[in-house]
């Protein structure tokens, strides 16, 4: 619906495409990951809490798949799951206060053993073809 407001109103256009793209590969660290397959069931969470500026995040029943999503929303970047871990997990990192909390990149090597590796590869992109000044009401 939006879309095609926007298309009247505005006389837009717009079509996909796949382009190049600098994107980051989610993988485990060479120490391995620290979580554990959650075989209990039950429904999903994936929770954020803000410690002393710094995101803190808790999952349960979440693939590593979901979590390339999360991390890819955060960032702004294309994120791919590359770690080979078709299960689902839980993790709980422990809270962090002060100053000396760790940035995301950080947070995932320390605390769950993955890392994410820049690469170069095919990222789906919006582009606006055309957009015009707003038609009268």
């Amino acid at each position: 619906m939006l879309q095609n407001l926007l298309a009247v109103r505005f006389g837009l256009t717009i079509h996909r495409e796949t382009r190049q793209a600098t994107v980051f590969a989610l993988v485990v660290d060479k120490s391995g990951s620290k979580f554990k397959e959650d075989t209990d069931g039950g429904g999903n969470r994936l929770n954020t809490e803000i410690v002393s500026g710094k995101a803190v995040l808790t999952g349960t029943r979440e693939s590593m798949e979901q979590l390339a999503g999360y991390i890819s929303d955060k960032l702004g970047r294309v994120v791919w799951d590359k770690t080979g871990l078709r299960g689902v997990y839980e993790w709980d990192p422990e809270q962090l206060a002060g100053d000396n909390a760790p940035s995301m990149f950080t947070g995932l090597r320390e605390q769950l053993g993955l890392r994410l590796e820049s690469r170069k590869g095919p990222s789906e992109v919006l582009v606006i073809d055309h957009v015009g000044r707003p038609s009268e009401n």
